[in-house]
């Protein structure tokens, strides 16, 4: 026994000198190595990712011109210097501060940028900096000059570009901190330049100071990827591959070719591993896996267009990922909002939402018109800039399937969608915390005839108090029954979990529409617990039936919790212990009932409470919505019904059957 702790205590010790010495490596070979960057000039290969500025001449008549107004009207105001950046709006005079931070105070200091403390609360939450340094902006401008030819566009890009060169010395500051933001940079200038490309290659000065920053972005995260590949495998892994593949593309010289076989290396190797077999993401998050394929449809275009081979194994996994991400798309352009979120955006080529752009250039590219979002908002003006007219005519004459059922279940993700395309939306979450995964097992989002009733808590800030960024991805913040207010998951730092409980199986079934998942929890302590969740939605008839058969020993305090849209109206409860609310013109009622196993197989309504609980709609924002939490005592085994009737049937004489129904099947 002796010799086998000391064997031990030396393989510890083998393990912590490993990590220092790596952690040093990682320090002299990519921090300091990468500040010694000098001005290099290029030569340009155009990518020709933008096909519609070939024929913006002969289709201008075609672009609506409420499109065309509104385009000239966000160009304008970015040349104001006036940026709306989530919740706030910078506004800046005559010169942009690039380094200006979130609070409007403070200026992010030009040293070097391994040496910054990006949680300095002078500063604020650094995403905000960060957005505005995405330029995402660029590409509303490029298209205002397409479309009017005016030059002060061009003029405002040329002074934008040079400011943040003179302002953001290379190594230095906020704007050389991440690789996944240099990335995004880098693409946003590289569309930026077929938009302006006819007034750059005349102004041969400028173009080489272009070239020259683009050449060290690319060598930074040449230089610094492979932290990424180690502790960042993630969305912001998928961002510098693209990023590195299309600097490698655009500029010619020695130092390409490197950079693109490394690219290429990293991308297959990593991308399966990011992209599960059922086309889930590792990453538990519907905004970043909308986000990682957009950024990999964009380098699909780019092999397209340079007549390359893209990987047979990428592609199917990239079409299994849009399958998932089509049964998300709801009507109105949104998503169920779970896991971690930040608004994230590749490219701004139209007015639709991000993952309205993204099924729409899926459906041309792949030529599969079930892709093409369910959409009124007209003219497609990102199908358009990347596919030309041609691309616009084929994308007009798809079908819009709205009637069609789409019902996805992933196995590997753990994760649900029933999406009829009418507006009924139903999502299901069966697994653990992760990455930017959210706490709660049994977690869901509903949605009736478009109008959402039943709603993930969202995420608000990333780089605030401890307290909000864990309330936002516990499991108290969710749709989920908890026993003795024992969390899921435990939240360790910002992007961290130590799981609190084990899934054993999840389930599917087709007919009633029938998700379920059992777990056991908690993973630490002595009382262990089983929980089996089951979800049964009768679409046609109007009703949702949630079952948790909870199997133990003791009395415990039981919480169904229930958060509800901040559209609501009215909400109430009445003395036979529904609930009942509105919203819109939709009505719908919730009933909870349980029966203790032990004792009898007689029913009872659980205790209900009305609450005010945070809401975050989108980044940076938060707004109180009602929350229905039922919560009371009980003695396990527990058996706990719960009923979301938006039907015009009784809902307590409906409970009631479906009530008698579930225990007989439960006494078999």
């Amino acid at each position: 026994m002796k010799s086998i702790k000391i064997i031990a205590r030396l393989f510890l010790l083998f393990l912590y000198k490993l990590f220092l010495f790596s952690g040093f490596y990682w320090l002299f070979k990519g921090r300091f190595i990468s500040s010694e960057s000098t001005d290099k000039n290029c030569l340009i290969n155009e990518l020709n990712i933008l096909k519609g500025i070939y024929d913006i001449e002969k289709s201008h008549s075609q672009i609506p011109l409420n499109l065309v107004n509104k385009t000239i009207e966000e160009a304008d105001r970015i040349c104001e210097h006036k940026f709306d950046i989530f919740d706030k709006t910078f506004s800046f005079g005559k010169d942009i501060q690039w380094r200006m931070s979130e609070n409007f105070n403070y200026v992010w200091p030009n040293k070097k940028w391994f040496l910054l403390n990006l949680n300095d609360r002078k500063a604020g939450d650094p995403k905000y900096t960060w957005e505005l340094n995405r330029f995402n902006h660029l590409s509303v401008l490029g298209r205002a000059y397409s479309i009017s030819k005016d030059k002060k566009y061009y003029e405002e890009f040329k002074s934008e570009v040079l400011s943040w060169i003179l302002q953001n010395p290379p190594e230095k500051g906020i704007n050389w901190n991440s690789n996944l933001e240099i990335s995004l940079r880098a693409i946003s200038w590289i569309v930026a330049y077929e938009f302006f490309k006819e007034e750059i290659e005349k102004d041969y000065v400028f173009k080489n100071k272009f070239t020259s920053t683009l050449f060290k972005f690319g060598k930074h995260i040449y230089e610094n990827i492979y932290y990424s590949e180690f502790f960042l495998r993630n969305n912001h892994l998928v961002g510098e591959i693209v990023g590195l593949f299309l600097i490698s593309f655009f500029l010619e010289c020695k130092e390409s070719l490197v950079w693109r076989e490394k690219a290429f290396y990293i991308l297959k190797k990593e991308i399966p591993n990011q992209i599960r077999d059922d086309g889930s993401s590792i990453e538990n998050s519907a905004s970043y896996s909308i986000f990682s394929l957009y950024l990999l449809l964009i380098l699909l275009i780019v092999f397209n267009r340079r007549n390359l081979t893209f990987d047979d194994l990428l592609l199917n996994k990239i079409q299994k990922g849009l399958k998932i991400a089509r049964a998300m798309l709801k009507p109105d352009g949104s998503f169920p909002n779970y896991g971690d979120s930040d608004d994230a955006k590749v490219l701004l080529l139209s007015d639709f939402s991000q993952i309205e752009d993204l099924m729409n250039i899926a459906s041309v590219l792949f030529n599969r018109e079930e892709y093409k979002a369910s959409s009124e908002k007209g003219f497609c003006s990102s199908v358009f800039w990347i596919f030309g007219m041609d691309g616009i005519k084929r994308f007009e004459s798809m079908r819009l399937n709205f009637e069609n059922e789409e019902i996805v279940f992933c196995e590997n993700g753990k994760i649900g969608f029933y999406n009829n395309r009418r507006g009924d939306n139903l999502f299901v979450q069966l697994t653990n915390a992760s990455s930017h995964g959210h706490s709660g097992v049994g977690n869901f989002e509903l949605s009736i005839e478009g109008i959402d009733l039943i709603l993930d808590s969202g995420t608000y800030k990333y780089n605030v108090s401890r307290e909000e960024r864990n309330y936002f991805r516990s499991t108290f913040a969710h749709n989920v029954l908890i026993v003795d207010s024992i969390p899921h998951d435990i939240p360790l730092k910002k992007f961290r979990w130590i799981g609190n409980s084990t899934v054993n199986r999840v389930w599917y079934n087709k007919s009633p529409v029938n998700f379920g998942v059992e777990y056991d929890f908690p993973r630490f302590g002595f009382s262990k617990m089983r929980h089996r969740r089951e979800f049964f939605l009768y679409n046609n008839d109007g009703f949702l039936v949630i079952i948790d058969f909870l199997s133990g020993r003791g009395t415990h305090l039981v919480e169904e919790i229930f958060h509800l849209s901040p559209l609501v109206e009215r909400a109430e409860f009445y003395s036979d212990n529904s609930f009942e609310c509105k919203i819109k013109d939709l009505r719908f009622s919730l009933v909870c009932g349980y029966s203790e196993l032990s004792k009898s197989m007689k029913r009872y309504f659980m205790h209900g409470t009305i609450s005010k609980h945070w809401f975050s709609p989108k980044y940076g924002v938060k707004v109180l919505a009602p929350t229905i939490i039922f919560q009371q005592r009980l003695r396990t085994p527990l058996l706990v019904i719960t009923l979301l009737n938006w039907c015009s049937k009784d809902s307590l004489k409906l409970y009631n059957d479906i009530f008698s129904n579930v225990i007989s099947s439960y006494i078999t």
